[in-house]
């Protein structure tokens, strides 16, 4: 209810914000359908195959894909990560002026978010290292309480860096600390957010199942995604300040 609250007195900071991962993301849809209009339609085709054949067609389109498309849409896939790291961490800052009892400032946020993108960068790769082991044991169906685990317990160590100013290990550590001995609670906050995230989404594909264009698909899957996942990231931050304040159970 106070993530709610602070959506709703600042909306207008919130959604420009949201925004930041939202304008390339739309863009990089387009520019992704746009490339790979011949392959796609190509995909589209492949439900009169059998398994293997599939198999095979799958592998002949990727090898005909032109190097220079891929390298194009490599490039604007980091730019979109990097767009929704910056994102995210900024509404996450803005939380925590809320927070103070401060009025949402986007630029201030922006600029708190991008002083320290080399470092959240560095981190988020040293996590996804880190879960690499736990991910390829999760296919194996016996990880997945690990990788749950994990998750639960790492998932404040990007919110501590930029709110914190910590170091990798340091904000790897400040946030296993912080959820220990409150990981149910912690698990089933964040199961909650995750449901009410997925109703709009799963309406939105109720609708869409309706639409022929692929860019009034792309269009309201953006949408619905710049105006859901600042919830997300401010439910994250304010539960993030909430674990540093109180102490443990």
């Amino acid at each position: 209810s106070t993530s709610v609250s602070a959506y709703k007195q600042n909306f207008r900071s919130f959604i420009f914000l949201a925004l930041i991962n939202g304008i390339p993301t739309l863009i990089l849809g387009i520019i992704i359908r746009t490339l790979l209009e011949t392959e796609l339609i190509s995909l589209s085709n492949f439900q009169q195959y059998n398994d293997s054949q599939i198999s095979e067609n799958l592998l002949s389109e990727f090898k005909a894909i032109p190097i220079w498309k891929i390298i194009t849409i490599v490039f604007f896939v980091a730019i979109g990560l990097v767009a929704n790291l910056i994102s995210i961490m900024s509404i996450i800052v803005g939380s925590a002026q809320f927070a103070n009892s401060e009025k949402v400032s986007p630029i201030i946020c922006i600029n708190y978010s991008l002083s320290r993108i080399g470092k959240l960068m560095l981190l988020s790769l040293f996590l996804i290292g880190l879960f690499i082991i736990p991910f390829i044991l999760s296919l194996l169906l016996i990880g997945i309480p690990i990788l749950i685990y994990l998750v639960v317990r790492w998932y404040f160590a990007l919110p501590s860096m930029v709110l914190d100013n910590t170091g990798v290990t340091q904000s790897i550590q400040k946030s296993w600390d912080l959820v220990d001995k409150r990981w149910w609670v912690t698990f089933g906050t964040g199961l909650v957010i995750l449901i009410l995230m997925t109703i709009p989404t799963y309406a939105l594909n109720l609708v869409s199942s309706n639409l022929n264009s692929d860019f009034i698909l792309l269009l309201g899957d953006v949408l619905v995604s710049t105006l859901i996942s600042p919830f997300q990231a401010i439910a994250t931050g304010l539960y993030f300040l909430s674990l540093k304040k109180y102490p443990k159970i």
